[in-house]
């Protein structure tokens, strides 16, 4: 068997595989696992987005091939609509689109690291990471967050695992799966010291703006001076179109250090495809200008409620300690299973907690967290209520003697 067939595995599909879901038979089911928004129907895409891409099917000039790297309409709606974040507008040959940010993340990692090299990734992080990186024969070593800090990075581990063989960092702001926004001042000292090292960043920048209780939302490219930096982002989060499958990488290397060879070899990357879709490349320059930024605001203030209420609701419960969070979709809730007379740990925590109370929320192993459980915030706010209420009853219910 080829090797990149041997070394790819997906942590979360091996860990829930290894789960017995039989939910119970009096309790309607409440998923909170799955990482899209668009599942319970309660966070609909904007209109705009729904009309663009409506008129440009209709129009039916979208049906063909597109320049592998993206059409030039569709990057510079790209560059217009990030310059928001970045405060400045990015040259459209910097940007490449993709096959959602999972395909700009393949790019990213493929440009700047080779078998061999190792790439850091946060522990507890996003195992995506890993099953790229690993398929191509690339080592992942691993920093730590810390949860008593708002899932800051330790940054002596960070220093700690950074080696001759490293040939980037990756940072996810705001996070899964834990869905703390790093505040500038621990960005600043993260880019110093990637810029001691020279290290290049990796910002996975897909929850870009999905930030709420007042949290300000900061981009890696708008600290790095001299270090490159390649942004991936997309609509699927901030758009809830996670079907659509658009993402983008944007290359940022003010010092041009790698010679636009990070430029030219994500371009040559995008071949590989001939492309991502072309009807919703044809629709982005509306969805990304003609989204009111009103819209993102009424979002953003919906998962700010929700976050509040799982706080509120799961707080008190026995051995739990939910960690609030200030941006993306989700809530990592600490757990003391010494507390518990018979659930040792997270694994059985989850698959108890479905087969009692038909609640079913990810392991904090798929993540690297064994400690925790992660929810997912965008359930109906009418079936969080009744979601916190289970867990606490299941938790109690299992209160060691």
């Amino acid at each position: 068997m080829p090797a990149l067939i041997t070394n790819t595995n997906n942590p979360i599909r091996k860990i829930i595989e290894q789960l017995n879901i039989v939910p119970h038979k009096d309790f309607e089911m409440i998923p909170l696992s799955i990482g899209d928004p668009s599942v319970f129907g309660n966070f609909d895409p904007p209109k705009e987005a729904i009309e663009a891409v409506t008129s440009c099917l209709n129009a039916g000039n979208s049906n063909g091939y597109s320049p592998a790297i993206g059409t030039g309409e569709a990057r510079r709606a790209v560059a217009k609509y990030m310059s928001q974040f970045f405060k400045y507008e990015p040259e459209i040959a910097d940007i490449a689109l993709a096959n959602g940010a999972s395909g700009a993340l393949e790019f990213a990692i493929s440009v700047i690291a080779e078998r061999g090299d190792n790439i850091l990734v946060a522990r507890p992080g996003f195992p995506l990471y890993n099953v790229l990186a690993q398929g191509q024969g690339i080592d992942c070593k691993y920093y730590d967050l810390e949860s008593d800090n708002n899932w800051e990075v330790d940054t002596d581990s960070l220093e700690d695992a950074i080696d001759e063989n490293t040939a980037a960092v990756i940072f996810i702001n705001p996070s899964n799966p834990t869905g703390a926004v790093f505040k500038r001042n621990h960005m600043q000292k993260l880019v110093d010291i990637c810029e001691k090292y020279k290290v290049t960043i990796i910002a996975d920048e897909i929850y870009a703006g999905m930030t709420y209780h007042g949290v300000e939302y900061v981009s890696f490219v708008e600290l790095a001076k001299t270090i490159p930096v390649i942004h991936v982002g997309g609509l699927a989060k901030r758009f809830l179109v996670p079907g659509w499958r658009m993402g983008w990488t944007i290359t940022h290397d003010p010092k041009n250090i790698f010679k636009n060879s990070l430029t030219i070899g994500i371009a040559k990357m995008s071949t590989r495809l001939v492309g991502p879709n072309k009807l919703i490349q044809s629709a982005m320059p509306k969805i990304l200008g003609g989204t009111p930024e009103s819209w993102h605001i009424e979002q953003n203030a919906k998962l700010g409620e929700a976050a509040d209420m799982f706080y509120k609701g799961l707080k008190n419960a026995l051995g739990l300690t939910p960690i609030m969070p200030d941006g993306a979709m989700y809530m990592m809730v600490k757990i003391d299973f010494s507390l518990y007379e018979d659930i040792k740990d997270d694994l059985t925590f989850v698959q108890q907690l479905v087969a009692e109370r038909s609640v079913f929320c990810l392991p904090g192993s798929c993540f690297g967290s064994p400690k925790c459980i992660r929810v997912v915030i965008t359930v109906p706010q009418s079936k969080i209520p009744e979601a916190c209420e289970r867990i606490a009853d299941f938790c109690d219910s299992h209160k060691k003697l």
